[in-house]
């Protein structure tokens, strides 16, 4: 049978039927990290570690950042610091953690969703204001990744920079 563990909402497993002969638990699901608990370690050892989800990022990134390591048993609290630790990059919307049993031990296998990237950026309908101007209070430049509150903040700038012309 899967064991799925989803947080923050409750430390108690939820059982659900195994889709397949591998067994695999979710360690984690977050959009936004959480408050410190109490550590949860395993007797299963960390056999290998995979990275699933990256598309403009290389897994170095991944893995040279997070604490659980291949060797090192299976501790649901540092999976939940790694995910903390991914979040604060700013480069990912999503991060979940999965846990899959293998003959040796367990495969932790962290799938990740990237923020998207502004291709392009152009205004419209302003006469008040040139370009550039709109450009720096946005704060935000093309080829870059998309940050939402930088955008509200660069837009609150602008009707600012319009209302006080």
């Amino acid at each position: 049978m899967a064991q799925e563990v989803k947080a923050p909402s409750s430390s108690v497993p939820q059982r659900a039927p195994a889709k397949s002969k591998a067994s695999k638990k979710r360690i984690s699901k977050r959009k936004a990290p959480a408050k410190k608990r109490k550590a949860s370690v395993s007797n299963e050892l960390i056999r290998e570690i995979r990275v699933e989800g990256t598309k403009r990022l290389e897994k170095d990134v991944i893995t040279n950042r997070i604490h659980s390591a291949v060797g090192q048993k299976l501790d649901s609290e540092k999976v939940r610091e790694d995910i903390q630790t991914l979040f604060s990059l700013g480069y990912f919307s999503d991060i979940q953690v999965d846990a899959q049993d293998s003959s040796d031990g367990v495969i932790l296998i962290y799938k990740v969703k990237e923020k998207p990237v502004l291709s392009d950026l152009t205004f419209e309908g302003n006469s008040e204001l040139k370009t550039e101007e709109l450009q720096d209070a946005l704060g935000l430049k093309a080829f870059e990744i998309f940050n939402e509150s930088k955008m509200k903040d660069g837009l609150e700038k602008i009707q600012q920079k319009i209302s006080g012309k």
